[in-house]
């Protein structure tokens, strides 16, 4: 069922910020919360991580993922503020904004983690807007390439 979403003005700022600070790819995730009467999910809060150091070479240039203790603090952090996991954002600085295998792949492992935790069962809410990579739902990147983060 259609939904919309809201993402505050400082989500967006901070996930921009983050994304131009660094010359490679940067990753982190955004918690909210999802408000049944009014169809809506409110993306409220960005925590920007440390990304893992991939092997050099092309694929550190072009991939991202967490680095998985920065994962549990930024996931602890939103659960700390009575938020949910709602999705991530990345950047892809210098290259285009199709997903990479390595996206899709974390895109999979986010929601099934993330729907685990949240209901016990792999289920999630779905975010397919374009502007949030949503932990239950596809969506194109944030960040600097070409959408709002």
């Amino acid at each position: 069922q259609p939904f919309t979403i809201a993402v505050r003005p400082e989500v967006h700022f901070l996930c921009d910020l983050h994304a131009h600070l660094a010359r490679t790819e940067v990753i982190g995730f955004l918690g909210g919360r999802f408000d049944t009467a009014r169809n809506e999910l409110a993306v409220e809060l960005a925590v920007p991580c440390r990304a893992l150091d991939l092997d050099v070479g092309e694929d550190a240039m072009v991939n991202v993922e967490a680095d998985p203790a920065q994962q549990v603090r930024a996931f602890h952090m939103i659960e700390e503020q009575g938020l949910q996991v709602v999705g991530w954002y990345h950047s892809h600085p210098t290259f285009q904004v199709d997903p990479s295998v390595r996206d899709i792949e974390n895109q999979r492992n986010y929601q099934n983690h993330v729907g685990q935790h949240l209901h016990g069962k792999g289920e999630s809410c779905r975010s397919p807007g374009p502007a949030v990579d949503g932990v239950g739902g596809g969506g194109g990147g944030g960040g600097s390439d070409g959408a709002p983060p």
